[in-house]
């Protein structure tokens, strides 16, 4: 039985994102209790929030490799609220 124990700083308190399940111990520790060793690297993200941000989320979402094809997709919704924040704001100053 592998025990894995991760003590968190204060600026980023909780782990947020794993390849394997901790359990929240006490405040800013977590322990795993494993039959073996991840096959691959283990990992785990720390954040300030219990959750992460929507920024972060879409973020991670849009640099993650397996959706690079959502790129130009993503890149197309912002250009397009961009044309519309713009042209909303020309609108309300033509009113004034």
């Amino acid at each position: 039985m592998k025990n894995i124990e991760i003590r968190t700083p204060e600026k980023a308190p909780y782990i947020v994102d794993s390849n394997i399940d901790f359990k929240q111990e006490g405040e800013r520790l977590y322990t795993a209790r494993l039959a073996s060793l991840p096959e691959n690297d283990l990992f785990f993200t720390l954040y300030r929030n219990k959750k992460f941000s929507f920024l972060y989320q879409a973020f991670k979402l849009f640099t993650n490799n397996d959706v690079y094809f959502l790129r130009p997709c993503f890149l197309l919704v912002l250009i397009f609220a961009g044309y519309l924040g713009v042209k909303r704001r020309n609108k309300k100053t033509d009113i004034l």
